[in-house]
């Protein structure tokens, strides 16, 4: 066998070998031993249903309606951790659910929050931010409301800081004259014709740093 087929032969062997480590998606929704949040910037794609949750038990005089599709398995290219285990696959899979179960997504990265035992893992409910990336590289995550996100401390606005569409590379698209958080808090906010753009976004790199002193929680919170 010559050299170049020794060459060929050892470069399949190394894409077989990647395709081999890449985990599969969970057969059914994770159960979590001891859940801690992972957040991360990660590019994401919606797979494919998994089975359903088993119904509640019945009750007398009681009509329970879940209005849910089953879950869904939803595939994670992690760029970058942001919060939680120092060691995150390249890739991973995680489950999830949400209204209309699975919907194309973002070919961005987005900032992605996550629960995990270490072993499995659960994108949270709708728990995905886009970013907006400077022009230097670096990313921001836009300030769409009062509350940056439920699956981050209350605490986090304070680390905004002012920016405009010139200084990131996407177009941030306009919200309509009748959004309700803008018309909450126009402080947030900066009218531009027909509607409203954020005026405030946190500094990725910034989020980080937080993050370490003042963890995102395990469970949702409520920001006043």
């Amino acid at each position: 066998m010559n050299g170049s087929n020794n060459l060929l032969l050892g470069a399949a062997a190394l894409m077989l070998a990647g395709c081999a480590l890449e985990p599969r998606p969970p057969e059914a929704f994770p159960v979590l031993v001891d859940p801690q949040p992972l957040v991360v910037v990660a590019e994401l794609d919606a797979g494919e249903y998994l089975p359903d949750f088993p119904a509640p038990p019945a009750k007398p005089g009681v009509v329970t309606i879940n209005l849910d599709p089953p879950p869904h398995w939803v595939r994670a290219e992690v760029v970058q951790t942001i919060y939680g285990a120092t060691k995150v696959p390249r890739v991973l899979y995680a489950g999830t659910t949400s209204h209309w179960g699975p919907q194309p997504m973002s070919p961005q990265p987005q900032l992605a929050f996550f629960l995990t035992d270490g072993r499995q893992y659960i994108l949270r409910r709708y728990g995905y931010k886009r970013l907006l990336s400077r022009l230097d590289g670096s990313l921001l995550l836009p300030i769409w409301d009062k509350q940056v996100s439920p699956w981050l401390p209350c605490s986090v606005l304070e680390l905004r800081e002012e920016f405009d569409s010139g200084q990131v590379q996407e177009t941030p698209k306009t919200r309509g004259a009748d959004y309700l958080p803008a018309v909450e808090r126009p402080d947030l906010f900066r009218a531009v014709p027909g509607g409203f753009l954020p005026r405030y976004a946190i500094d990725v790199r910034k989020l980080a740093s937080y993050l370490q002193a003042n963890p995102p929680p395990v469970k949702g919170v409520k920001c006043e």
